[in-house]
């Protein structure tokens, strides 16, 4: 285990507390003990095993040989109160047992030691209450199925998003940035599947001519694809702009080559991984131009959608926009789900897809 730190003055603040307000005096900082708890109770121990806790915690197992240790935490939201069975052995993050059997779960990891097998930790952890998991509001959605294929994708059976006019003020109170005006017979149909190798997508741009424009960073100004996710459904109704677990693509064809910009990612500290801003190559992409039609078939891997994961059951919000331009000028755009257009971004908007088991 290694401190996730830059510099030597990081390191310093960090492990000893000093910082500019006391002239860099030295003084006891919780980090390094809180690291020697964590070391000295799981060593070497591989992890094995990852527990279904909800969308807003993490749980870990551990094995050491002669022991189980679960390492749990929950880091989005208020904290949460969990009873346990009195077999298990309590530590903080500190590495002081506190012989508890009701935590409270926040975002200090606390460590529980058991000499139960991985299995029998799964089955009493799938019995405990770690309260129901919601999005930010209680509006109920319909959700898009997102089937499973094992192999090759048949996306007439894949699940279909229909786009429509864009609009630019779907936000109670928002003004619009933009006048979106697409032509008879503009169309956009996105298509989704999914498997562990990552979220695919099959998008369809009807529109008279194809015309990429800008450079990488507005590649939204010509014909191409921006498409968004809240990984989490947390986005709020009456708030706008991205949280720290969301995303934004914009996906076009840019100096005569299929091209995929970042421009919004997930924090590293909800699943470890870093997810560099800029042209990125975790998400694959083809674009064919046929007539009137403009063909993106895309393939998100794993990590340019976590903390989102891909199991069945799973959940997360969506929107696909397509941005229509003439040769001249950006006049339209056309949209799965609003949010993406509106003034400062508007997740809540988005649609909202849910992914199913195997597809026989």
């Amino acid at each position: 285990f290694q401190l996730g730190t830059h510099n030597s003055m990081i390191s310093y603040i960090n492990i000893h507390n000093g910082n500019p307000e006391n002239d860099y005096m030295a003084r006891p900082s919780c980090l390094p003990y809180a690291q020697r708890a964590l070391m000295d109770l799981i060593e070497e121990a591989p992890c094995v095993k990852e527990l279904p806790v909800g969308v807003s915690s993490r749980a870990y197992v551990f094995d050491r040989g002669d022991r189980r240790i679960v390492a749990l935490w929950k880091f989005l939201g208020d904290p949460l109160k969990v009873v346990l069975p009195g077999k298990l052995t309590v530590y903080d993050f500190m590495g002081t047992c506190s012989g508890k059997t009701e935590l409270t779960l926040d975002r200090f990891p606390q460590y529980l030691v058991t000499k139960d097998t991985v299995d029998q930790i799964g089955k009493f952890f799938a019995t405990l209450d770690f309260g129901a998991e919601k999005a930010a509001d209680e509006e109920k959605r319909e959700q898009l199925k997102v089937p499973y294929f094992e192999k090759e994708v048949d996306w007439s059976k894949a699940a279909v998003a229909v786009g429509k006019k864009a609009d630019p003020c779907a936000k109670p109170g928002s003004r619009a940035r933009f006048s979106s005006e697409p032509k008879p017979g503009d169309a956009l149909e996105a298509r989704l599947a999914w498997n562990r190798s990552g979220l695919m997508m099959r998008v369809v741009v009807e529109k008279d001519g194809f015309h990429p424009d800008g450079d990488a960073m507005t590649m939204w100004k010509g014909d191409g694809l921006q498409i968004a996710f809240d990984t989490m459904k947390n986005a709020q109704k009456v708030t706008t702009g991205y949280d720290d677990e969301d995303f934004e693509y914009d996906l076009a064809l840019f100096n005569g080559k299929p091209t995929v910009f970042r421009h919004k990612a997930s924090l590293a500290y909800h699943d470890s991984l870093h997810k560099p801003l800029g042209i990125v190559e975790d998400v694959a992409l083809d674009i064919v131009h046929e007539g009137r039609k403009t063909i993106y078939t895309i393939r998100f891997a794993p990590q340019a959608v976590s903390p989102f994961r891909l199991n069945a059951g799973e959940s997360m919000r969506f929107a696909v926009l397509a941005n229509l331009n003439d040769g001249k000028t950006r006049y339209g755009a056309l949209e799965t789900a609003p949010g993406i257009l509106v003034r400062g971004k508007w997740p809540y908007g988005f649609q909202e897809l849910v992914l199913v088991g195997e597809s026989k």
